[in-house]
């Protein structure tokens, strides 16, 4: 019941951010349709697959820059990529297109990405990178193949390793 609550609270706050940016508009009926029903975006939203919360920072950050907040708007985009860590490449693009204080809106956008990933990468830093970067791109040593607990299961795998003998 919670994860479905949270699902549609994500749905209704990516569609009032989605109107937000499009309300002034002329044509804001058709271009907001446009994008909460693609075929190839609304099953998304309208699923909850793990992508509507890197779709809501993406939005949040899109308002963000509209009001003139850049650096709430770096800080979206920095959740959207801890988020959904298939965004990296993206990243050089996002430092780079930065003005103003370049150090504090690169923290704020790289902030998210190391409290998510630093645990990950302290741990097993050749695994991470494989799993990461070269597997999505079918380089890794299992291109396609997902190994080692998520980090939804990692605490219960633990758990289970710690009190079940082997």
């Amino acid at each position: 019941a919670a994860r479905c609550i949270r699902r549609r609270m994500g749905r209704i706050a990516f569609a009032a951010l989605v109107w937000r940016l499009v309300r002034t508009h002329p044509q804001r009926i058709p271009l907001a349709s446009i994008i909460l029903l693609n075929p190839w975006f609304a099953p998304f939203v309208i699923e909850g697959r793990n992508d509507v919360a890197m779709m809501l920072c993406i939005a949040a950050a899109a308002v963000a820059f509209d009001r003139g907040r850049g650096l709430w708007a770096d800080f979206f985009l920095g959740l959207a990529v801890a988020i959904k860590t298939l965004l990296l490449p993206a990243l050089p693009f996002l430092l780079l297109a930065q003005k103003g204080d370049r150090v504090r809106r690169s923290a704020l956008l790289l902030g998210p990405l190391l409290v998510t990933c630093l645990p990950f990468l302290v741990r097993d830093a050749g695994a991470f990178l494989d799993d990461v970067l070269l597997a999505p791109a079918g380089l890794g040593t299992h291109p396609g193949e997902i190994r080692g607990p998520t980090v939804g299961e990692a605490p219960v795998t633990h758990h289970l390793h710690e009190t079940v003998p082997a």
